[in-house]
């Protein structure tokens, strides 16, 4: 069946990358700079609309975070930083 490795990416300069990392996978510097991100984003929310991020707006700050860590190129599933996200926000 050949040589295929699940959960791993080529990229540009073929080089294998782990696309399944974990959250206590990542460098402290990409930790950071999601936590901080994640924080930013849930701060400008309860501020704007004067109260807590309803279940919609969690997840729009989660897409929007998302896309900044993909713009970065760390890989790490959604679902990691989703529910790293969900444990720091009080319930």
């Amino acid at each position: 069946m050949g040589n295929v490795i699940k959960n791993h990416h080529h990229d540009s300069q073929g080089r294998l990358l782990q696309t399944n990392k974990k959250w206590s996978d990542l460098k402290n510097t990409q930790r950071e700079y999601i936590s901080n991100f994640l924080r930013e984003k849930y701060l400008s929310c309860a501020i704007t609309n004067d109260r807590k991020p309803s279940k919609m707006d969690k997840k729009q700050i989660l897409d929007e975070v998302y896309d900044k860590i993909t713009e970065r190129n760390v890989w790490i599933l959604k679902q990691e930083v989703n529910d790293y996200f969900n444990g720091k926000v009080t319930k």
